[in-house]
């Protein structure tokens, strides 16, 4: 409840938080056991590269935003993986397992 407040308090838009989502879906601690840590890896780069640029040119005189939206990220570390599927991705993928689907990529 607490980290979903603090999502809110920060009203994200769409794109930041489809840029949010891409950096908890490309999480390659979380997916080790991929064939393709790489560029698992390299894409949750990219994600955090696009997020800090598109932050940046949509707030200029809110230089912390950044460092804010990627500090909220931390605080999913005490939410279930279950739930931050539920909250994040149910609406996009579906009842499918990430895990399933980045093992396909």
């Amino acid at each position: 409840q607490d980290v979903m407040s603090r999502c809110r308090s920060l009203h994200a838009d769409l794109s930041e938080l489809s840029l949010l989502e891409a950096i908890i879906l490309f999480k390659p601690d979380l997916t080790k056991a991929l064939h393709s840590f790489a560029q698992i890896e390299f894409l949750q780069d990219q994600s955090q590269l696009m997020l800090a640029q598109y932050v940046n040119s949509r707030h200029p005189t809110n230089p912390t935003r950044f460092g804010k939206l990627l500090l909220m990220l931390s605080h999913l570390k005490i939410v279930r993986p279950k739930l931050i599927e539920e909250i994040f991705f149910r609406k996009t993928i579906g009842k499918v397992p990430i895990e399933s689907i980045l093992g396909n990529i």
